[in-house]
């Protein structure tokens, strides 16, 4: 079929308007004519006779319909069914008597086609492998040209307490995939784990108290949207490992432990600024604050744990897919889903709340306070251009150096003192890595498998 320029019906209602309405001219023979196929126009009973009709009366024009070519049509329902495009229109002829066809059965050989069936092919020879199409059905014998089924493919228990039924998955292209117990459910951590009596499944895995299991996937990281910064644009795809990560901040109670930890862990916390003139009277279970990185990086490993990278923590905050505004969701910051300025510093408090008691603003994981209360201290170092270097989907990704000949590091996440717009989870901020705030913490991480 020949490419033709395209003719709307709007251009089809007025070639017929203007025939009806063009004056006949000519000899009598040819007025006479011209109204004949005008009348002809003017009696036919459906828009193809009309489009037939213009097509044959202007050359190499064609009418807009379903399809251009063959590819445009359905599949035909039957392998002895051809898809043709025909002057616009889908058609479904017949293929050629005899012609070879595959009659679905994994038994037999190619077929022929009579009409629009397909006559099955002869039967290959008994106990030949054959395919019925699923992954978990194990190899199957042909049996007087049928497909008889093998015993399904068994999968192995797991040894993961956190794992219950192991079946194989169609899905999966046969992988043996295992249903997760319940987030929270009581699991046995290893043997050597002086609390394992303690540790919880989470998404699947055992994990110490209090932390999280992110599952190793995809994220889009960065700002895409209006609001974004030069620093967290573009946004990007990047691949990241399974992680663990702390439930809620580092407190004030396990800063102090590790300042006293040195013979235990072999780190030992620094005194910070003031410390010794009695500066520093939280509470406990409120977040520790006024940590420069460095201290920041000797209480995540006398913990048994690091620093967070920064994608990690951006994972954490912003869920699987679709990426989360908020740790939460969408929902505009308030009171009851994190620490921030409404109402004045720290929700009226005047600094931080203890851990964890807003689980309103807990993420889709559940780990807690990852909007506002303090900001977190991650393992990068900063730097403004990051996001425009990354032309390819980033696996694992760290700014382990400096940049720019500064020493700053990145920090993540509002504190008490800031506004609703720096609770967005893919903001980024820095400082010196020596230097601290009033509002400034930290979480830790680990990797999956090392807990």
């Amino acid at each position: 079929m020949s490419l033709r320029p395209a003719v709307s019906i709007l251009t089809l209602a007025m070639f017929v308007s203007c025939v009806d309405a063009t004056p006949r001219r000519g000899s009598p023979d040819t007025a006479s004519d011209t109204a004949d196929t005008v009348d002809t126009i003017d009696t036919v009973d459906t828009i193809d006779t009309i489009i037939d009709a213009i097509a044959d009366a202007v050359p190499d024009v064609e009418i807009t319909s379903e399809c251009v070519n063959d590819e445009d049509c359905p599949l035909a329902s039957s392998t002895c069914t051809l898809r043709v495009c025909d002057r616009g229109t889908c058609t479904y002829p017949n293929a050629a008597q005899n012609a070879a066809c595959d009659d679905g059965n994994p038994c037999t050989g190619d077929g022929t086609c009579r009409g629009a069936n397909c006559k099955a092919g002869e039967p290959l020879s008994d106990e030949s492998s054959c395919d019925d199409g699923l992954f978990c059905n194990g190899v199957h014998i042909c049996h007087k040209g049928n497909c008889e089924p093998a015993p399904p493919i068994a999968c192995a228990a797991s040894n993961n307490p956190c794992t219950t039924s192991v079946i194989c998955s169609e899905a999966h292209s046969g992988a043996c995939i295992g249903f997760a117990r319940d987030n929270g459910a009581q699991c046995q951590g290893p043997l050597e784990a002086p609390d394992r009596g303690l540790w919880n499944c989470s998404q699947g895995a055992c994990v110490p108290p209090r932390m999280v299991h992110i599952p190793p996937g995809r994220f889009t990281m960065g700002c895409a949207g209006p609001g974004c910064n030069t620093d967290n644009t573009p946004s990007h795809e990047v691949d990241l490992s399974g992680f663990l990560i702390d439930t809620h901040e580092s407190t004030e109670r396990e800063f102090q432990a590790c300042r006293r930890g040195a013979q235990s862990t072999g780190y030992q916390c620094k005194d910070r600024v003031g410390e010794a003139l009695g500066q520093f009277a939280a509470a406990p279970d409120e977040p520790v604050r006024q940590l420069d990185w460095f201290n920041a990086d000797i209480l995540c490993q006398y913990k048994g744990r690091r620093l967070c990278t920064e994608a990690e923590w951006e994972r954490a905050a912003r869920g699987p897919a679709p990426p989360r505004l908020y740790p939460w969701g969408g929902e505009a910051p308030d009171c009851t889903r994190a620490t921030f300025s409404l109402g004045g510093v720290g929700c009226g408090l005047g600094g931080p709340s203890p851990i964890g008691i807003k689980p309103q603003g807990q993420t889709a994981e559940g780990v807690l306070d990852l909007g506002g209360n303090v900001h977190e201290w991650v393992a990068d170092f900063y730097r403004i251009d990051l996001y425009m270097t990354r032309t390819t989907v980033a696996k694992d990704p760290i700014q382990s150096t400096p940049w720019g000949g500064t020493q700053g590091r990145v920090y993540r996440g509002g504190g008490f003192r800031s506004g609703s717009l720096e609770l967005r989870s893919h903001l980024r901020f820095s400082r010196l890595a020596d230097t601290s705030d009033s509002d400034l913490g930290v979480r830790c991480c680990t990797d999956w498998g090392s807990r």
